[in-house]
């Protein structure tokens, strides 16, 4: 079917993990004993763009900077809901706006990124669901390997 993408996708896990060296608590993901075999067929809504890299539910520990849409300025400890290569979704007790840009910090990692915006959802438990895009992505931000997306081959009818 035209817009088809496949994706082959392997489960990972995500668990906490103490370096022996430093002491230092970070959070661990490598692949689990499970692997979704063969093709993973998602449907793209009509003038929607196609996901550049599959999405994953994961629970990664966030600091985010910001402005909320009252121009107060805003820093909050939250966790992102799924990620992807090139950004996610998180929980946000702060009020964004689609299109404004956001400080990102990793909280497993310390690094940061700038990110856009994307999609501002309903409130549940008191926090937005909050789409981004990483507006430069880092490889390995999330030091997650992603599967990548590519395009199902066109059917033509004779």
């Amino acid at each position: 079917m035209r817009g088809e993408r496949t994706c082959k996708a392997a489960v990972v896990s995500v668990h906490p993990a103490v370096s022996p060296r430093s002491g230092l608590q970070y959070y661990c993901a490598s692949p689990a004993a499970i692997l979704i075999s063969g093709d993973m067929d998602t449907q793209i809504r009509p003038g929607r763009q196609p996901r550049r890299s599959k999405r994953l539910v994961l629970s990664i520990p966030v600091h985010v900077f910001g402005q909320d849409v009252f121009t107060e300025s805003f820093n909050e400890f939250t966790h992102m809901v799924s990620v992807s290569a090139h950004g996610g979704a998180l929980a946000l007790a702060a009020r964004v706006q689609k299109g404004q840009r956001i400080l990102l910090v990793n909280k497993s990692t310390g690094q940061e990124q700038e990110c856009r915006v994307v999609y501002v959802g309903s409130v549940q438990e008191g926090k937005w669901t909050v789409g981004i895009e990483l507006v430069d992505p880092l490889p390995n931000f999330w030091k997650v390997n992603f599967p990548t997306c590519t395009p199902k081959p066109q059917l033509t009818h004779r």
